[in-house]
């Protein structure tokens, strides 16, 4: 690992921290070019960018020689996980702080100028902010940094409950990735593994996502599978119970939210996973606003599968009301 550097000499003289761009990659060569001029049109200059190609077939290396020698371009097998070539670009890094761009990802131009600022906090552990959406479907900006200042911040009992951050808008101090060891690399925590990592970094510090969407971030065509990923997320929880890092009464809770994500995804398909988990929730849940709901829920999948199928979205709204209001 190279020697953090901690400065970096501008036009102007005046020495500010270096920020280490990770942009890992896979088949990602149409959208890269965008990804990368976002991340050189920062009004912020003291940046070193890293793309880390895990062996695409398509044209990815050509593309990022145009930039050379401004981008550094690394080969690294990840078999899937992305997490290894996150980790790869942060080792590769020189910088005092790490930002994360993934490859179909643009970055407004004073992104990075507008977090670095709140690092002053001691207390802040990472940077993201809101997001503009793009692709496949159509969603509003999101609003997880709204707040009378700006801004709002999260620690992991708020993080463990849903996950507000997007990973592409997150900056880290690069001593604080180190401490907590950066990505958890187990196949386990696939497509979960920043929601692992905010966790472990919130233990005692605070996540400040920005109220300006600083990302434009796309929504793929291809949905993730959504009950592997979920289920998942119950070994995230069972891994921070474990380490100290949740209490038992907020791990139960988390994992009730969960089995009860479960029960509405398995809902119109599989009415005995939707009833098994509509079950595990009820028993786990944290107040009776959620065992209530958990308990109409179960009873629902005795309906007609016709039925079910349209009732999924009610659900989905009903759980976020018992959750938040």
């Amino acid at each position: 690992m190279p020697m953090i550097e901690e400065t970096r000499k501008l036009a102007n003289g005046v020495a500010v921290p270096l920020v280490s761009v990770v942009i890992p990659t896979y088949n990602h060569a149409e959208f890269l070019p965008a990804a990368i001029e976002s991340a050189q049109a920062q009004t912020y200059g003291a940046l070193e960018i890293i793309v880390v190609d895990d062996f695409s077939t398509d044209n990815t290396q050509e593309v990022v020689a145009r930039y050379s020698p401004r981008v550094t371009y690394i080969k690294a097998a990840n078999k899937g996980i992305v997490a290894t070539s996150r980790n790869v670009g942060v080792r590769a890094a020189s910088g005092e702080y790490i930002a994360f761009l993934d490859a179909d990802d643009v970055w407004a131009p004073n992104k990075i100028e507008l977090q670095l600022p709140h690092f002053a906090d001691p207390s802040v552990v990472a940077v993201a902010s809101d997001l503009r959406y793009s692709g496949a479907r159509r969603y509003s900006p999101s609003r997880r940094g709204a707040g009378p200042a700006g801004y709002r911040e999260y620690g992991n009992l708020e993080i463990v409950r849903d996950n507000p951050i997007a990973t592409s808008s997150v900056v880290v101090r690069r001593r604080d990735l180190d401490r907590v060891g950066g990505f958890d690399e187990s196949p386990d925590f696939r497509f979960i593994e920043d929601w692992e990592l905010w966790l472990r970094l919130t233990v005692d510090k605070r996540v400040r996502i920005l109220q300006e969407p600083l990302v434009i971030y796309r929504i793929a065509a291809k949905e993730r599978p959504r009950i592997p990923i979920l289920t998942n997320r119950l070994k995230v929880i069972d891994k921070h119970l474990r380490l100290g890092n949740l209490a038992p009464a907020d791990a139960a809770a988390a994992a009730a939210s969960v089995h009860f994500a479960i029960g509405i995804a398995a809902f119109p398909a599989d009415a005995a996973m939707s009833r098994a988990n509509f079950r595990a929730a009820g028993e786990l849940a944290a107040n009776k606003r959620v065992a209530a709901l958990a308990a109409a829920a179960r009873a629902a999948t005795r309906l007609p599968r016709q039925l079910r199928a349209a009732g999924s979205r009610a659900l989905t709204w009903a759980n976020r009301w018992a959750r938040f209001a």
